[in-house]
């Protein structure tokens, strides 16, 4: 349990995986009394001041959580949370764990982050996105939290049955 000044002075990224991950828990119904679980989160540091790193994101969730297994942060830009995702499901697939969450978190707090952006081309210019779409034009920037539980056994709300991860970018090198 935190203070009222120890909350008010949490990063924004760390105080929506508190609250995405005991919502991904409680959702649930009986995630608590699986064993080793593990916390893999994804988020981008890129415009709030108090300086925590980010990779210590998943511990101070274990921690606040009272969970303990294997941990995991991703910063990889737009494909974070997927890798967040593929790494935790590969880790109860593989028995490191026997549930995992995994909490994903976007934030954008300073203005001039987003300011140079329509200059660099990559924006949608009629702000919408249209992912795998040939009217495409741009990404939409946007604030998100989600968290999700992982586990072998029940009750599902949804199964996870494959993932995978590859990099095909001509651009850069293999």
């Amino acid at each position: 349990r935190r203070t009222q000044v120890e909350a008010a002075e949490l990063d924004p990224h760390a105080r929506l995986a508190l609250e995405g991950t005991a919502e991904a828990i409680a959702d649930t119904g009986n995630f608590q009394n699986v064993g080793r679980t593990g916390v893999f989160t994804a988020a981008i540091r890129d415009d709030f001041e108090i300086p925590m790193t980010l990779c210590n994101l998943p511990r101070m969730v274990m921690h606040a959580l009272g969970l303990s297994g294997p941990v995991g942060h991703l910063d990889t830009a737009c494909t974070s949370s997927h890798l967040a995702l593929h790494n935790a499901r590969e880790s109860v697939s593989s028995g490191q764990c026997d549930a995992a969450v995994v909490v994903g978190t976007t934030v954008m707090l300073q203005p001039q982050v987003s300011a140079g952006l329509p200059r660099s081309g990559i924006l949608s210019t009629v702000g919408v996105c249209r992912p795998f779409d040939r009217q495409s034009d741009g990404m939409v920037r946007g604030e998100a939290c989600v968290g999700l539980a992982l586990s072998k056994t029940g009750p599902h709300q949804a199964l996870l049955l494959e993932s995978s991860v590859s990099h095909n970018n001509p651009a850069l090198p293999h």
